[in-house]
């Protein structure tokens, strides 16, 4: 079938969809792109040059296989949605799993991301200064950064619902891969219907978390296009990461400005999951938690 796909991770952005990929992608039920590449999805500029049979010749699955796609973009794009619905030859069995977690601690995340990589050209130690001009920036409709718009999971969710049902959305949350990543996996493998005893080698590994070391954040910054740099990066924060890192001061500055952004947006999103019945009492109780916390 040409443009068979089964199920797709929509995102959101620095949420462990990679975390996702890498364990899904070592199923023998389950069909993965060779490479998790955000870029190459219905919607994005790729799609848009090269067209459906670029796009369809992606999905590498047999008739053993459920094929799937996962990229960030997918919730973000105002059009994928949509695109999917018309696009693939079995909307209405379509999966869909979308990673979601704290869009404060999600927003400080992508700061160190776009940081890293030169986007943001702020230093690292402005924080609180940078989110309260971009807060007051998205309130008179020109923020210069994605960043906040990328949080507002209710409203990107909402494009779904529009076009999907109910029964086909499976939703997880960051804080659950990363205390109790096997049960995300089992769920997420009874969701799509394959045998959840094969486990991933790597099932214990964690979400990757961003370097907030200095001087190796102004290395990327200064060098965004190295991939040692960026290697060496990864494998010093891997390092740190065994450590109990906490919040500076400016950060959480900054976390308490971003709570207060999103505390309206949060409640939404709670009580639209809880009336679709698409999320768990306890998922709703981490939600509750992204609210309560300061």
């Amino acid at each position: 079938m040409k443009n068979k796909l089964d199920f797709v991770v929509i995102g959101s952005q620095k949420c462990a969809t990679t975390w996702l990929y890498d364990i899904l992608n070592q199923h023998p039920a389950i069909s993965l792109p060779k490479d998790k590449r955000e870029v190459e999805y219905l919607g994005g500029d790729l799609w848009k040059k090269h067209g459906d049979n670029w796009y369809f010749d992606l999905m590498r699955s047999n008739d053993n296989e459920i094929a799937g796609d996962v990229s960030v973009e997918y919730i973000f794009n105002k059009e994928s949605a949509k695109l999917l619905a018309q696009k693939i030859s079995n909307p209405e069995k379509l999966k869909l799993i979308a990673s979601l977690r704290n869009p404060s601690e999600r927003a400080l995340s992508a700061y160190y991301w776009y940081f890293r990589r030169g986007i943001i050209k702020n230093q690292e130690n402005a924080i609180a200064t940078f989110f309260k001009t971009q807060i007051e920036q998205h309130r008179n409709g020109n923020a210069e950064f994605d960043i906040l718009d990328r949080g507002l999971y209710i409203d990107q969710l909402d494009t779904y619902f529009n076009h999907f049902q109910n029964k086909q959305f499976c939703i997880v949350l960051f804080d659950e891969i990363k205390d109790k990543e096997k049960n995300v996996y089992f769920r997420v493998c009874d969701f799509l219907n394959v045998d959840k005893n094969h486990i991933p080698a790597n099932i214990n590994t964690k979400p990757k978390k961003n370097s907030k070391i200095g001087f190796m954040m102004r290395l990327e910054n200064a060098f965004p296009k190295s991939k040692i740099i960026s290697k060496v990066s990864d494998i010093t924060n891997q390092v740190a990461q065994k450590k109990n890192l906490t919040y500076s001061k400016d950060e959480m500055g900054a976390l308490k400005l971003l709570d207060n952004f999103y505390k309206d947006t949060n409640i939404k999103l709670i009580d639209e999951l809880k009336n679709r019945k698409i999320i768990a009492q306890e998922q709703v109780q981490i939600i509750q938690g992204w609210i309560e916390k300061f």
